[in-house]
């Protein structure tokens, strides 16, 4: 038999409400969220691109306004880096860069067992 998730109120998406919900709860409430968001996404680069090609930067209707920002910031480059610095010097004052992506996966009724044990 199939168990159907039991929605999460709005009422319950705060960190207390969240906090308070078990581990397949949470992921029954997040996975919908991240699978819906990627095709908004795409839907929204569509609207920027076309944001773009106009060359406007901001937009008003009658229930929004979309208004462009740019922000731009000085990067290295890190083959001159290492050319004028050397490879070791890069090595030894590198500086890792953390990037977490969030995956729904739709599971298989006996996939959740397993799953709400970890």
């Amino acid at each position: 038999m199939s168990r159907k998730p039991k929605p999460v109120a709005a009422a319950d998406l705060t960190a207390a409400g969240l906090r308070a919900l078990s581990k397949a709860q949470l992921a029954d409430a997040f996975g919908p969220i991240l699978r819906d968001l990627k095709p908004l996404e795409k839907r929204a680069e569509l609207f920027k691109a076309e944001f773009e090609s106009r060359g406007v930067t901001l937009l008003v209707g009658e229930t929004f306004s979309v208004q462009r920002s740019e922000t731009s910031f000085d990067g290295v480059d890190v083959v001159a880096a290492r050319a004028a610095l050397g490879v070791e010097w890069c090595e030894a004052h590198k500086k890792p860069v953390k990037r977490v992506t969030w995956k729904p996966v739709a599971l298989k009724d006996a996939d959740r067992a397993a799953g709400d044990a970890a």
